[in-house]
């Protein structure tokens, strides 16, 4: 029996249908040959990109191709949108803030300022009663 080397002309689709058929593989090709086929077509976790096995992460496979340019501009988007929430939460807390503060002052400084008036009022009449007591001794 010759051994020969030689290239030969096939219709693409008859081997894709005989390759579903159980044992073509098998008669085939060898165990290091189906291992590359499952490599190449992505059912062993790992994809072929440029000659390289690397695993099948979509977002890996994705941020490939991405530039360094693009990742930066993505970055400071996430640190623009991550400032911009932190200022939503500091006006948001300002602004309850605010509400506590004009509770206080209408709960406790009213009645503050109602007895400063009542205060007022007693000086006065104490200072004038201590006058009208003095001017009576004088006289």
């Amino acid at each position: 029996m010759a051994i020969r080397v030689g290239t030969d002309l096939i219709e693409i689709d008859r081997i894709r249908l005989a390759l579903d058929r159980p044992g073509f593989r098998d008669r085939c090709f060898t165990a290091a040959e189906q291992a590359y086929m499952k490599l190449r077509t992505g059912k062993s976790g790992l994809v072929v990109v440029d000659g390289q096995a690397l695993s099948n992460n979509k977002l890996t496979l994705a941020l490939r191709n991405v530039t360094v340019r693009q990742k930066m501009m993505a970055a400071m988007g996430v640190v623009v949108l991550m400032m911009a929430g932190l200022g939503g939460v500091g006006w948001y807390g300002l602004a309850h803030m605010t509400d506590e503060v004009d509770d206080i002052n209408t709960e406790h400084v009213g009645e503050i300022v109602t007895m400063k008036t009542v205060a007022d009022l007693y000086a006065v009449n104490i200072v004038d009663a201590d006058c009208a007591v003095i001017t009576s001794i004088d006289l």
